[in-house]
């Protein structure tokens, strides 16, 4: 009875200093800085009032708006700081106070009835130390409360603040947008009316706005000494570089013709390159002290963009030879191609510097819109032109809608230009331009990366090979998880393509700040909370895991090869479920970092559970069933296999079922648990390597090894038989004395099962030449018809 009643008081002892834990422990919580007395929330406050003032006061321009929507973003981006760390802080607090607060379970006493024990906050408030910590506790949790109110009120305000701006520059934009300046028509009365005065504003422009007046005897010397290093310089690149220009190998397809064509686009323009460098890196330095260059200077720098432009589009459709255009089209359609995406950045040089000049006051406004609308009228001729022709590329799919609405597009270009609308012709222009220019960029950079996976999941000689051997993968085998590799990359590509059209479109900093917040702090679906960027990272990772595991399952089979004395069977089940255990681990990693509640998997399972219970049971197992074919991979696309009374080549695997078409080109849906459950034949599981067998029966009294030599020639002599030793050599097998013929057997291995008819069909064409050149016979069949009882002529029939 003495040791029963010490054990309550133990335990009285033990609650008590797991309270003590507890509530120490939540006193070195780490604290956020959320008092008005922080200088980042303070900051952040005098940046919201400052620009609340100022918006109503209606001090912002064109030129301003973006910087206040910028710094408006970013208070807001404090703001939900703030509240996220002060929610954080909040729920560890209370989550503290309630573990305090919780009863202890009852004991039972020494009568047999069960009383309640005493509760944890009772022995805290017996404690004046814990009853004090309890109570600091209690003034924090009312402090950070307090803040997070604050914090929510500040961010609320900073994200009207920001929805304000937006609508304003929004408004800017439309009244920009509409804004008429002179028309065509008054811009050529103006000049015919004044002729000389437009003569010599073209001569003070190009004498004193475009910089040549700056330029002394010496300064000239130096440029002309920059241009002669340039061009010696150029001189020595291009023979460099041609020497390094190699003929392209098909084998590698577009990665192939890269090099070999950038190569030869530098060459051919590597001298008046060369000579514009030089050139500017005098001007640079002539007119280090201006604030705002010359027409000059800019017009070398521009030259130089202009150039490197000549060399891209000179290398993927016209480089000189031995190298060959990066793109399949044409020679016809390739070279007028070039011609329009030549001219086209030939116009935006000359509009680039029509602005230049603008924008410095060097030339008059008048002169200035008429240059301009002459240079959009050929960009829209050009453009048209240039949609024409990309009309005629068939793998660009651009159909006749799309190519409608750009020439309608356009069409608004020019008529605004002409009418004085220039603020809409350029944003449209430009937004049209870029958004093109994007496109084909990425088009590109999307075609080389999905060349390059291709490599890789097929394998090869080179760098694919090396790759696949180091994971213990075949060379036609796929590498698991490249297909996450591809999803993730596309993701990547167009979700980039995607932001900068949004920023070619003009969208604000609020609008890009509120992407990235979707993209990293994501969204709500439901009750469902979406993290692009953890969804992409789990898929990322998901598929490097999947890599490591079939590099370690490669390394684990060798090791058990080399160093077990295991069994067939067992080492391969050891290894199977080695891969399984990883593949599982991979999923359950990447759900993890995707953002997925691995807690919710259990209550998935239970209802799966009842589906199944409810009649899904073939559902669930063709699924299982293709889930396993997906992994272990016992039949691909493109194997040849005979499930029952099918045959043919394999088309497609899906999770539930298998498409197969047939010799006859029918398509059979297969589900998925008849080919784990049942026997399936794969032809080309292993190697593409077959066997032929051609019967053939020759007449009695043939010579049987004149027979066998013949049919061994036979054998030898056709190109996809095998005989250098990788699979049994060729053989002759003397089955049976027939009824009419002696039976052989022609059997052999052959490169490609896929063949296997057209093989065997071309030995039986050579064993028929064959032997009718050695004089062996094919015999037909022979009977000997023996008639009883038949009646002499003219007599009567006798019996039996």
């Amino acid at each position: 009875m003495q040791m029963n009643s010490r054990r309550p008081r133990f335990r009285g002892c033990l609650r008590h200093l797991c309270l003590l834990g507890l509530v120490l422990g939540s006193l070195f919580l780490p604290a956020v800085a959320q008092d008005d007395s922080d200088p980042l929330i303070a900051q952040t406050r005098l940046t919201v009032e400052r620009l609340s003032k100022e918006l109503a006061e209606a001090s912002f321009d064109a030129d301003t708006i973006g910087e206040a929507i910028r710094q408006a973003t970013n208070a807001r981006s404090r703001g939900i700081q703030c509240v996220s760390q002060a929610e954080s802080e909040l729920a560890r607090i209370s989550k503290t106070l309630s573990a305090v607060s919780e009863p202890a379970p009852t004991e039972a006493a020494a009568g047999g009835e069960a009383k309640p024990t005493d509760s944890a906050a009772e022995a805290a408030a017996q404690s004046p130390e814990l009853k004090r910590d309890l109570s600091q506790i209690r003034e924090r949790k009312q402090a950070v409360e307090a803040t997070l109110a604050k914090c929510r009120l500040l961010a609320a305000r900073a994200d009207e603040l920001v929805e304000r701006l937006t609508q304003l520059q929004q408004r800017m934009l439309r009244q920009t947008l509409v804004e008429k300046d002179h028309n065509l028509g008054e811009l050529l009365f103006g000049s015919l009316l004044d002729p000389v005065g437009l003569w010599l504003s073209v001569q003070e422009f190009l004498i004193q706005g475009s910089g040549i007046r700056q330029l002394d005897p010496a300064g000239l010397t130096l440029i002309t000494a920059g241009g002669a290093l340039g061009l010696l310089l150029g001189a020595w690149s291009r023979s460099w570089l041609r020497r390094g220009v190699r003929p392209p190998d098909e084998a590698l397809g577009l990665t192939g013709r890269i090099p070999g064509a950038v190569l030869s686009g530098l060459a051919f323009y590597s001298l008046p390159l060369a000579t514009l460098l030089g050139v500017d890196l005098v001007l640079a330095w002539l007119f280090r002290g201006l604030e705002t260059p010359p027409l000059l200077a800019v017009a070398g720098y521009g030259l130089v963009a202009y150039l490197l432009v000549m060399v891209l589009i000179r290398s993927a459709l016209r480089p000189p030879k031995p190298a060959r255009q990066i793109t399949p089209l044409s020679d016809g359609l390739a070279k007028a191609l070039g011609r329009r995406l030549q001219m086209l950045a030939l116009l935006l040089l000359l509009g680039g510097l029509l602005d230049h000049s603008l924008q410095a006051g060097e030339l008059p406004p008048e002169l200035s819109q008429l240059a301009g609308a002459a240079v959009v009228s050929l960009l829209v001729i050009n453009s048209v032109w240039l949609l024409w022709l990309l009309g005629r590329v068939e793998r660009l799919r651009m159909g006749r809608r799309l190519r409608f609405l750009l020439l309608l597009v356009l069409l608004v270009i020019l008529v605004a230009e002409w009418l004085g609308y220039r603020n809409l012709s350029a944003y449209l222009l430009t937004g049209l331009l870029g958004t093109l220019l994007i496109g084909g960029v990425f088009w590109v950079l999307g075609a080389l990366v999905r060349e390059v996976l291709d490599r890789l999941d097929r394998g090869g000689d080179g760098w694919e090979g090396r790759f696949h051997t180091s994971i213990g993968l075949g060379a036609n085998e796929p590498v698991p998880g490249l297909i996450w590799v591809r999803l993730l990359l596309w993701f990547l590509i167009w979700g980039t393509a995607a932001l900068l059209t949004l920023s070619v479109w003009g969208l604000s900093e609020a609008g890009f700040a509120l992407v990235f917040e979707y993209l990293v702090d994501g969204f709500d679906v439901g009750g469902l909370r979406i993290v692009p960027s953890k969804v992409l990272l789990g898929l990322g990772l998901f598929a490097l895991l999947l890599m490591l595991v079939s590099w370690g399952r490669d390394r684990m089979d060798q090791k058990l090869r080399s160093s077990s004395r295991l069994d067939a069977g067992s080492r391969d089940a050891m290894v199977s479920v080695s891969g399984y255990v990883g593949i599982a681990l991979a999923i359950l990693v990447g759900l993890s970092l995707a953002g997925v509640d691995l807690s919710n998997i259990a209550i998935i399972a239970g209802a799966l559970s009842v589906g199944i219970g409810f009649g899904l049971q073939n559902i669930v197992n063709n699924f299982v069933s293709g889930i396993i074919l997906l992994f272990e991979r016992p039949i691909r696309p493109g194997d040849w296999i005979v499930v029952g009374n099918t045959e043919g080549f394999v088309q497609k695997v899906r999770v539930r079922a298998t498409e197969i078409q047939t010799f006859d080109r029918s398509d059979v849906i297969v589900p998925n648990s008849e080919l784990i459950s049942g026997q399936v034949t794969n032809w080309t599981y292993r190697d593409p390597y077959g066997r032929v067998i051609c019967p053939v029966g020759v007449a009695y009294g043939s010579d049987v090894q004149l027979v066998r030599k013949v049919l061994l020639e036979v054998a030898e002599g056709h190109p996809q038989v095998i005989s250098d030793g990788r699979v049994p050599p060729p053989k002759v097998m003397f089955l049976a004395f027939g009824d009419s013929a002696l039976l052989f057997d022609l059997r052999c291995f052959i490169s490609d099962v896929k063949s296997r008819l057209a093989v065997r069909s071309e030995l039986n064409y050579a064993i028929d030449a064959a032997f009718r050149a050695n004089g062996i016979q094919i015999p037909f069949p022979q009977q000997d018809l023996y008639v009883k009882g038949w009646p002499p002529e003219g007599g009567p029939p006798r019996d039996g």
